[in-house]
């Protein structure tokens, strides 16, 4: 049997906020046709709003955690961050089991030739998602320096916690970088940020939105 363990903590809302979205999708109607999956809260430094500030801090943690998951018993993984991935790649993993790749999953659902990029700071300076899509014949419509402040300030929103139940919410701030990529030929939106995706959550948005974590966690489900 199958179990998923979800490491949490980067930040903590993103991770819970992908737990939900795991039973969401998983259409169970009694509760042992639920899946079997372990949420690990994992308060990691050597990150902020830009993403990561310190690879090698955030990378110990990490694998600290994986290793823990590991001896749960879990078979399949998913890093509730995908501006950490780079961390990750190859030997960089110590997890047994089936890593599961936001990234990857989130380039596999697009259709179009053209896509916004919503991500933290860090993931837009290195390329995470403008190289993979570049690969695969996309342009990335990435955000400004401005819009990138826009973007910074919603993750920093949701890492404080101003979630679901609050008035001042940056809605309308990301809803102006979303049109500012569409006049610049943005066909989809990449939620490139598992912040980003409790931001979304909260209002209707034009474009078709490719939410990463939701990808990673049909992975999971239909593996």
């Amino acid at each position: 049997m199958k179990r998923l363990g979800i490491i949490g903590g980067l930040g903590s809302w993103a991770g819970l906020h992908l737990a939900e979205t795991l039973l969401r999708l998983s259409c169970a109607e009694t509760d042992e046709q639920y899946p079997e999956f372990l949420l690990y809260n994992v308060p990691i430094r050597g990150m902020d709003k830009t993403g990561v500030v310190d690879g090698p801090q955030v990378s110990a943690h990490l694998k600290a955690a994986i290793v823990r998951l590991s001896r749960a018993d879990c078979t399949h993984l998913i890093v509730a961050c995908n501006s950490v991935h780079h961390l990750l790649l190859g030997e960089q993993n110590p997890f047994p089991g089936v890593a599961i790749d936001l990234i990857q999953c989130a380039c596999a659902a697009i259709t179009t030739k053209s896509v916004g990029v919503l991500c933290s700071r860090s993931s837009r300076n290195i390329g995470l998602y403008r190289t993979p899509l570049e690969l695969l014949g996309v342009h990335a419509v990435e955000a400004t320096e401005k819009e990138q402040a826009v973007i910074d300030d919603a993750i920093a929103s949701v890492i404080r916690g101003q979630v679901k139940h609050v008035t001042v919410y940056p809605t309308s701030a990301l809803r102006e970088v979303m049109s500012s990529m569409t006049y610049r030929g943005a066909e989809e939106i990449v939620a490139g940020c598992t912040e980003l995706s409790v931001s979304l959550a909260q209002f209707h948005t034009e474009l078709p939105v490719i939410d990463a974590g939701v990808q990673a966690c049909k992975a999971f489900l239909h593996d």
